[in-house]
């Protein structure tokens, strides 16, 4: 029957033509007894609050062919805090002394476990009766609730308790069927806690989960929701086959360019997850380790002795997980440059630790680009002067910016070698350049070598650096072409003339050399107009500005590309489009709209081939800044016409204004 609402039982609610809820109701039983026959009754269940107004209400209904049914819910009787005794005992037997069955729609829990692989669960555990409880509920001990399937929609769970729970789960429609170790959920009761848990495939590989607790996603905090969520999930953004493994296992997983957050089984048990990854054509990477959040480039090693950067976002927490590992293509520079400016030395640099296939060779006047190729070991850069002993290696920290200890050179060079560390806007400069030391023989008949300074300079007195102070002038190109008028026309196969373009005082411009790699290209048109050739066309004017003489031009847009960014993205600095301060008016016309469909559909372009090799990558793309400051619809007209072909057209006119950032 419902509770009391405002004084008032919802049902008895006047909703429509003196008609209440329960009234509504049983004109629908009757016309269901009515059409079919049948003899439906109409049941009410009430609280032991609203019985009693419930009988006098249906009174009205006796006259009718209907059988009413009245019921009492269940009631419990209150118990008083202080010492746990029912109400009835100390004389409270009316119904205040009673306390109704309250039905809720909320659950206790869902166990969400989207992004997995088909699992099977069991919860294990329950609570116990301590001593002291003087309760008289007993307490339902859960020992094992049955085994179900989890698929892509959450799981109710009914009696849920973290603090004495455990879980384990399976893999479903395996061959193996085990159960992994149940864990306990003890550490859920905090909600920033999460849980480890492991389970076994058929191949004895390691499937990883991680279990964390959120609140409904429609806000109802007494609905929690525990997820459970693979540990790692991988992205390949690449555009083209990655494969990864595990470090001291042959077996390896391809991440395919169109898979996005999947997860894999590894034969090892390990606390930070160490792989290796190969390209197509590539050695084995050395090895990596996903242990915290951050951004690390992977250099691979082709055949031919080319290095790769392979860049690699490492998330944490997102949607449940505790990583998101997202491969993209890297920086073709590395974070850090190796310059060599001396006169006639070639200097050879490592990664520390590696084989003597890491040895690298860069000439006088030349410079190289490298990454940390072994990101677990030692961060340090080992170099030496080609043809010397190994043993006179000298060891570097790129990431100590300043002047380091120099090489000492020899009689071919003349010279020591000074070593400098700058910290530029793309990458970390190692150099390498001549010292004002010459080195000179003492005499004929000694091996002994002795320094003679140049009166110039002294040797522990830094040296300025004029070339990275000092901007160097760029080389400027500039490419224009204007045409005085130009006419377009679109013909359709019949052939048949659909629109005519025509524009006046075009000008592009292409500029270079603009400082800091910047390239600008402007488009101007000083007038454009677009007509509608069709037959018997009510606007023959598709396109045009308002007034035919105006200032300036009708349309202006420029575009800056920065090149050469060292990242592997495009940069475009500014994009503007600005139009004239005249109104432009459209008249669009139905029979043009179906005479451009009738072309397309006429095109046959399925029967170009559609195999590509060109792999679709999602782009990411930021936009720093966005200025619309004046959009005006001055008019909008729309024409229908009621004749057999729903002939239509509608007339646009619009202004804008733009004021350059």
């Amino acid at each position: 029957m419902a509770s009391q609402f405002q004084c008032l039982y919802r049902s008895v609610i006047e909703v429509r033509n003196g008609l209440t809820f329960l009234d509504l109701i049983v004109k629908q039983i009757e016309n269901l007894n009515h059409t079919y026959n049948s003899s439906v009754p109409l049941v009410l269940m009430n609280s032991f609050n609203t019985h009693d107004d419930t009988l006098k209400i249906v009174e009205r209904y006796k006259d009718l062919k209907l059988e009413v049914i009245t019921f009492n819910q269940s009631q419990y009787h209150r118990v008083v805090a202080e010492d746990m005794v029912p109400w009835p005992a100390k004389g409270k037997t009316d119904n205040a002394g009673c306390s109704k069955l309250i039905y809720d729609d909320e659950v206790p829990c869902w166990l969400d476990s989207v992004g997995c692989p088909s699992l099977k669960y069991k919860l294990v555990g329950g609570g116990k009766k301590q001593k002291g409880d003087r309760s008289w509920f007993s307490k339902k001990s859960l020992e094992e609730v049955d085994v179900e399937d989890m698929h892509q929609y959450p799981t109710m769970i009914s009696n849920f308790d973290c603090k004495t729970m455990k879980l384990a789960v399976a893999l479903s429609g395996s061959e193996s069927t085990t159960f992994g170790p149940a864990e306990p959920l003890s550490a859920l009761d905090d909600p920033d806690g999460n849980v480890d848990l492991r389970v076994v495939d058929q191949n004895n590989s390691h499937f990883r989960f991680l279990i964390t607790t959120t609140s409904h996603s429609d806000g109802f905090a007494q609905t929690q929701v525990v997820r459970l969520r693979p540990y790692t999930l991988f992205t390949n953004r690449l555009g083209l086959p990655l494969e990864l493994r595990q470090v001291g296992v042959d077996h390896s997983n391809t991440l395919q360019p169109w898979d996005w957050r999947t997860t894999f089984a590894f034969p090892q048990v390990q606390e930070f997850l160490q792989l290796q990854i190969r390209l197509e054509g590539s050695e084995w990477s050395l090895l990596f380790a996903i242990k915290k959040e951050g951004v690390m480039d992977i250099v691979v090693r082709h055949a031919s002795g080319h290095r790769q950067y392979v860049r690699l976002d490492v998330r944490g927490y997102d949607d449940g997980s505790r990583f998101v590992a997202i491969f993209q293509l890297g920086s073709g520079r590395g974070p850090y440059r190796v310059e060599n400016r001396t006169g006639q030395v070639r200097i050879k640099f490592r990664h520390v630790g590696l084989d003597e296939s890491a040895w690298r060779s860069i000439r006088p006047h030349s410079s190289a680009t490298f990454a940390w190729e072994n990101l677990l070991g030692e961060k340090l850069l080992e170099v030496m002067q080609e043809g010397r002993d190994a043993s006179q290696t000298v060891q570097i920290d790129p990431d100590r910016i300043g002047d380091h200890p120099m090489i000492s050179g020899n009689k071919t060079s003349g010279f020591n070698i000074c070593v400098r560390v700058l910290d530029a806007p793309a990458a970390k400069v190692v150099r390498f350049f001549d010292s004002e030391v010459e080195i000179q023989p003492k005499d004929d008949s000694g091996g002994y070598e002795i320094e003679q300074t140049a009166p110039s300079q002294g040797v522990t007195q830094p040296m300025h650096d004029v070339q990275e102070r000092r901007p160097e002038a760029p080389s400027q190109m500039e490419i224009s072409v204007g045409v005085g008028r130009l006419g377009l026309s679109v013909i359709d196969q019949t052939p048949r003339e659909l629109i005519f373009l025509v524009t006046e005082k075009v000008d592009l411009v292409y500029a270079t050399g603009l400082g800091e790699n910047v390239s600008r290209f402007t488009t101007t048109v000083g007038y454009l107009q677009v007509d509608n050739t069709l037959p018997l066309t009510p606007m023959p004017v598709l396109l045009a500005p308002e007034i035919h003489k105006v200032e300036g031009n009708v349309i202006k847009a420029t575009a800056l590309m920065k090149a050469d960014t060292g990242e592997a993205a495009q940069v475009y600095p500014y994009i503007g489009l600005q139009l004239t301060k005249a109104a432009f008016r459209i008249n669009a016309h139905e029979a043009l709209i179906w005479a451009f469909l009738e072309m397309y559909n006429n095109l046959h372009l399925d029967r170009l081939s559609s195999d590509s090799p060109v792999v679709s990558v999602d782009p990411e793309i930021t936009i720093e800044y966005v200025n619309l400051p004046f959009i005006h619809v001055l008019c909008l007209s729309l024409l229908c016409r009621s004749h057999p072909l729903c002939s239509w057209f509608f007339s646009l006119i619009f202004g804008c204004k733009y004021a350059r950032p």
